[in-house]
């Protein structure tokens, strides 16, 4: 992943001041306290927003890019996840982007 982030990074010649900003499905199952049952069908997914500005990505080796992924990644908490969780149960919504993509009956 971070080979993959440096290298469109480094390939959009982006200014060096530009934030960029790496999206990341993080799995849950280990996340939630208590965690979801073995028997769990379906995925436990949540989105996680890596952020740099170019110049530093790009400064730095592919180590440093991996450190910074793995520290976003464990940084997500079971109480964060579960905020979410909590906020979309009261307000749920399908991204725009998603509901272009489900199909929908029609009747003739």
């Amino acid at each position: 992943m971070a080979h993959l982030w440096r290298a469109v990074t480094h390939a959009s010649h982006l200014n060096l001041d530009q934030e960029i900003i790496y999206n990341i499905a993080v799995g849950l199952r280990q996340k939630l306290k208590p965690p979801l049952p073995k028997e769990y069908l379906g995925n436990a997914l949540q989105g996680v927003h890596v952020k740099s500005t170019a110049g530093e990505l790009l400064q730095h080796e592919l180590g440093w890019a991996a450190l910074h992924i793995n520290k976003t990644i464990a940084s997500l908490t079971a109480e964060q996840v579960m905020k979410v969780l909590e906020d979309w149960a009261k307000t749920p919504t399908v991204s725009s982007k998603l509901r272009e993509n489900i199909p929908t009956s029609t009747t003739s």
